[in-house]
């Protein structure tokens, strides 16, 4: 169904405006869905006098609003960029879906409130065959929702928004879930089992809702990129000739459709530079079109051809996996002299490196000076950008 309107109503091929389509072709639909079941059970609830239907259709209501949050930021995050904003607005995806994921905590909390209130204040619940139907109905619309919002979600390979559309849609679920089951055993029990079940659906809603949060909060804050990722820029940028090796790589996400990596290439020093520029400025555009992404390549040339240089290098590589199979090197320079040999060179530290880098530097000085008392390096310490 879902690819079916998708093909009906999404009429581009580029892939930013085919993403937006397909949020905004989502959102209404949750919209509409939300609306009949505001009304369906508003009805419901007048006709029967049932506060606890009627109540829940204000719910469906808000629902109807956090679904207008999701067009409004898919809407929005397409813009293109403008003096004000020269990176986009795509990351307003990102804020919608956490407004989608504070909706979902509201709803959590506010559940968890009413079944304490039932518990230590039950009030009898009466069985209703329009009630019971009712919300046999909305789980079936709810369900179907979910569905329709993972499909969604898939389409436009992957959307924290969407995500957490379709698990408001599955707590929804729940809850009414809740109150059918307690409509349907009430005539048989004493005490008030919708307030205990409620507890478990309402901690389970509220648990999910804070994971949905931190999912959709994460890109805000800055978070590494998939590994599949890295791994393609490094296949494609050493893939062509004269690039002998790459380091500092930095991916930055201003939302889904807009990404931006620099790096360094390690060009050998002894390469005609007008050469290697030309090289590097094909591999920029070639890689944007092909990945979808901007890339800034800084031109690192170091030195190849020199087997005093390439020694120590070694000297220095092995020194350094001997004390942590973590650690890295990179930028490696070398000021040879008669009584001080300078030795500059960066280390790449792993994020769960316990000690201090003023501890490894004495280490490595030592490893170093062990191997030739006139070793003098210069270490610079960095963590990966990309995890």
């Amino acid at each position: 169904m879902i690819p079916k309107l998708i093909s009906l109503f999404v009429k581009t091929d580029r892939p930013d405006k085919r993403r937006a389509q397909i949020g905004i072709l989502a959102g209404i639909a949750n919209v509409l869905c939300n609306l009949f079941l505001f009304v369906l059970k508003l009805s419901v609830g007048l006709i029967s006098g049932s506060v606890a239907v009627a109540a829940d259709a204000f719910n469906n209501l808000s629902d109807s609003a956090a679904s207008l949050v999701t067009v409004v930021g898919f809407h929005l995050g397409s813009k293109p960029p403008d003096r004000k904003h020269p990176f986009g607005y795509g990351r307003l995806e990102y804020v919608a879906g956490v407004v989608i994921s504070v909706f979902i905590l509201i709803v959590a909390f506010e559940f968890i409130k009413s079944s304490v209130e039932q518990i230590f204040s039950p009030e009898p619940i009466a069985f209703n065959w329009i009630m019971l139907i009712t919300l046999l109905i909305a789980i079936a619309i709810k369900l179907l929702m979910w569905r329709m919002n993972s499909q969604f979600a898939k389409a436009i390979g992957g959307s924290s928004t969407l995500s957490a559309t379709a698990f408001d849609s599955l707590s929804d679920v729940a809850t009414t879930t809740v109150a059918l089951l307690s409509i349907a055993l009430s005539p048989f029990l004493s005490f008030p089992i919708d307030g205990v079940l409620g507890i478990f659906i309402s901690l389970f809603v509220f648990v999910g809702g804070i994971k949905v949060l931190l999912d959709t909060i994460n890109p805000l804050l800055g978070q590494p990129p998939s590994p599949k990722m890295v791994e393609e820029l490094k296949t494609r940028v050493l893939s062509y000739d004269h690039i002998v090796g790459i380091h500092d790589i930095i991916i930055h996400n201003y939302g889904p459709s807009r990404t931006i990596a620099t790096l360094h290439a390690e060009v050998p020093a002894n390469h005609d530079v007008i050469f290697a520029h030309e090289t590097i400025d094909r591999a920029e555009r070639e890689i944007a079109r092909e990945m979808g992404i901007t890339v800034v390549i800084h031109l690192d040339p170091i030195v190849t051809d020199d087997n005093r240089l390439n020694a120590v290098r070694t000297q220095v590589s092995n020194c350094l996996t001997s004390l942590s199979p973590d650690y890295s090197m990179h930028d490696f320079r070398m000021l040879d002299g008669k009584e001080q040999i300078n030795l500059l060179f960066d280390v790449l530290l792993p994020y769960e490196e316990p000690r201090s880098e003023q501890e490894i530097e004495q280490d490595i000085i030592k490893a170093l000076q062990k191997e030739d008392p006139r070793f003098f390096p210069i270490i610079t310490f960095d963590r990966s950008f990309v995890g």
